[in-house]
C-alpha cells in the first residue's frame, strides 16, 4: 500500500455550474477511530457551491481533528513540518526553504481516491473516497476499515485519519452533480462495488500489458505519468507519451482477451473458482515428482511463488505478481494429479479469505484463463 497520490478535484474549473436539483446530498463517514461507528451524514448544498461544499466541509474537519487521530499525540509541530519537508522535497525533486514549507504547512487540502471510476460504461457516476492529502505526514493513525474497502475494490491504499465516501457525476464537459451515497452502499456485495473491482481490474491488467509490451521494446513505463522512457548505446531515444497509456477498451470482453494474451508461454495454467476456493491448474510433464514442485507463500495474504524445475520456464506464479484477492495459505494445499496421456496435473487449491467473492482474474497484471469449475 502506497500513500495517497491523487490530485485534489478542480474546482477552479467548475465554478460556475449551477447548483444540483437537490438541495442536500447523503455520504459516509468512516473515521480512523474503530471504536467508532461509522455513519451516514447529509450536507446542504448552497446555492452554486455544488463543488465546494463537500471540500469545505472536509477541509474544516481535518484541520479541526487532527490532534484526535494522530497515532503519537506526543509528536510535536515541528517534527510535523520536518516529516513534511522530507516529503514535498521526495515529491518535487526540489529544495524546500522555510517560506514555503510555511505556506504548505497551512494549507489543507482533501484529495479524492477514485473507488469507482466514472465513464461511458457507467454514464460517468464516481464514487471516491476522500481523505487529509498530509494525513501521512501529520502522523495520523492508519484508517483500517477505509484502507480494508480500497483493497476490496482492487485500488489498494494507506489511508491515514479520517475518511469519508461520496458519490458524483461528472463527464468533465457539462455538469457535475452531487448524488446520494448512503449507509447500506458501503458492503462488499453491493451492485457499484462489483463493477468497481471489474473497472479497476481491467485497468491494471491494461497497465500490465503496456509495462510489458515497452520492457520488451527495451524501455520502461513510469506508471505515474504515463511516460515510456527508451534508450540505446548512442544516448537514448529520448521520452515520449505512449498513446497506449489510457483506460482499456469499453467492452469487458476486449480487456479480458488483453489481459490474457500472451499467457501459454508466460504463464502456462489455466484457473477454475467456487465460493470457497480457486483451483490453479498446471499441465506438466509425466515424468515430474513433488521433490521438482516448489510453493511458497506470501509476502502478506495474497503472494504466491510457485515454480515446477522440470518445466519452461520454470516460473508458473511469481511472487511479484498479486493474487485477485487474499487467500489463507495454511489452509491451501496443491497435488500432482496422473492424466490419461500420461501428463500430470500440479493442482494448487488456494482458499478464499473472503468466501462468496467471485476472482475477476487470478492475478491482477496477467492472468492465466479461466475454466468453469466442472
Amino acid at each position: 500500500m502506497v500513500e495517497i497520490s491523487e490530485e485534489e478535484e478542480d474546482v477552479s474549473k467548475k465554478n460556475n455550474n449551477k447548483s444540483s436539483s437537490e438541495s442536500k446530498f447523503k455520504y459516509v463517514f468512516i473515521p480512523c477511530d474503530e471504536t467508532q461507528p461509522i455513519e451516514e451524514k447529509i450536507l446542504d448544498i448552497p446555492p452554486g457551491r455544488d463543488m465546494e461544499c463537500l471540500l469545505d466541509a472536509l477541509k474544516t474537519h481535518f484541520l479541526e481533528s487532527g490532534l484526535q487521530s494522530m497515532e503519537d499525540t506526543s509528536v510535536t509541530k515541528d517534527q510535523q513540518n520536518a516529516k513534511l519537508k522530507e516529503q514535498l522535497e521526495k515529491q518535487s525533486g526540489q529544495k524546500i526553504d522555510d517560506e514555503m514549507l510555511k505556506v504548505a504547512a497551512n494549507m489543507q487540502m482533501v484529495q479524492p481516491v477514485a473507488l469507482l471510476p466514472g465513464g461511458t460504461k457507467n454514464n460517468f457516476i464516481h464514487v471516491n473516497m476522500y481523505v487529509d492529502d498530509k494525513g501521512i505526514s501529520k502522523g495520523l493513525r492508519l484508517n483500517k476499515r477505509a484502507s480494508d474497502f480500497t483493497q476490496l475494490v482492487n485500488m489498494p491504499n494507506h489511508v491515514a485519519g479520517d475518511a469519508f465516501v461520496a458519490r458524483i457525476f461528472d463527464d468533465e464537459k457539462s455538469d457535475f452533480k452531487r448524488i446520494d451515497f448512503s449507509l447500506d452502499e458501503l458492503r462488499s456485495d453491493a451492485k457499484w462495488v462489483e463493477e468497481a473491482i471489474q473497472l479497476n481490474t481491467e485497468r491494471r491488467q491494461n497497465l500490465g500489458n503496456a509495462q510489458e509490451k515497452i520492457s520488451k521494446m527495451g524501455g520502461s513505463l513510469n506508471t505515474e505519468s504515463g511516460m515510456a522512457s527508451f534508450g540505446d548505446a548512442e544516448g537514448g531515444l529520448g521520452s515520449m507519451m505512449t498513446e497506449n497509456y489510457q483506460a482499456p477498451p469499453t467492452e469487458a470482453d476486449l480487456n479480458q482477451e488483453i489481459a490474457v494474451e500472451g499467457t501459454k508461454t508466460s504463464y502456462p495454467y489455466t484457473w477454475m473458482q467456487d465460493e470457497e476456493e480457486v483451483v490453479l491448474i498446471a499441465n506438466v510433464p509425466g515424468d515430474v515428482e513433488k521433490n521438482s514442485i516448489s510453493l511458497k507463500f506470501g509476502p502478506g495474504q495474497n503472494k504466491i511463488d510457485l515454480s515446477c524445475a522440470k518445466i519452461q520456464p520454470n516460473t508458473i506464479v511469481s511472487a511479484e505478481e498479486t493474487l485477485f484477492q487474499d487467500i489463507v495459505p495454511g489452509d491451501s494445499s496443491w497435488s500432482l494429479v496422473k492424466q490419461k496421456d500420461g501428463t500430470k496435473n500440479l493442482e494448487v487449491t488456494l482458499v478464499k479469505a473472503k468466501e462468496k467473492l467471485r476472482w475477476l482474474c487470478f492475478t491482477l497484471m496477467r492472468s492465466g484463463e479461466e475454466q468453469k469449475k466442472k
